[in-house]
């Protein structure tokens, strides 16, 4: 079980390093041009855009756990949180591209987005606490 979350924990580095990676980037290359944020209708998508993808995240996350079975041997509900796991990381993921591809001068946004990938590392302590929070 511990090389299972090796693994898994790979996975999740090498997600969040490449957003940095993209983020830095960019930042040095000097595309993004930091100008004030104006509220304007265009923005609005953009600016909710975050705040979506952290809660269809969730809710994708915590839908795929209920399909377990509580009674199924750990390995299984493991192959289970690793698929919810990596549904969830991609969407954020997807989100922060959309954010610094289409709205650069938003990449804060995309920012809070990566900080919440990386809270989101996981762990066996945590495992079971998501499966222990779904069947209570």
């Amino acid at each position: 079980m511990k090389e299972d979350f090796k693994a898994l924990k790979i996975i999740h580095m090498a997600i969040c390093a490449g957003m940095v990676l993209i983020y830095t980037v960019l930042i040095g290359l000097s595309v993004v041009e930091y100008k004030m944020l104006a509220f304007d209708q265009g923005n609005l998508l953009f600016l909710m855009l975050p705040i979506g993808a952290i809660f269809l995240s969730y809710f994708v996350f915590k839908y795929q756990l209920k399909q377990v079975n509580p009674n199924a041997p750990v390995e299984q509900k493991f192959t289970k949180y690793r698929k919810a796991s990596i549904s969830r990381w991609a969407i954020l993921e997807a989100a922060v591209i959309l954010i610094i591809f289409l709205k650069p001068n938003l990449m804060a946004f995309g920012m809070i987005l990566i900080l919440n990938l990386a809270f989101l590392a996981p762990s066996e302590e945590g495992m079971k606490n998501d499966f222990r929070s779904i069947n209570t």
